[in-house]
């Protein structure tokens, strides 16, 4: 992960820990890119994901799971 304005450690564990709701397989393959999408959408000094963002990932990640 590129460092920006916007990056902060604790943020992108935030996101990996939100990510870990997908299943392995599709990390496997696309969590990079899925992180580099969520990093680019912070605000300068955002430390954590915000509220509906975790809720956002978390379901997403749940409803591939269900699929499968």
């Amino acid at each position: 992960m590129t460092e920006s304005a916007a990056y902060h450690p604790g943020l992108e564990r935030g996101y990996r820990r939100l990510l870990a709701a997908y299943p392995p397989s599709f990390r496997r393959e696309q969590e990079e890119e899925m992180l580099a999408v969520l990093m680019a959408g912070t605000q300068p000094g955002q430390r954590r994901p915000g509220p509906a963002e975790a809720v956002d990932v978390i379901v997403s990640g749940l409803r591939m799971r269900l699929r499968r």
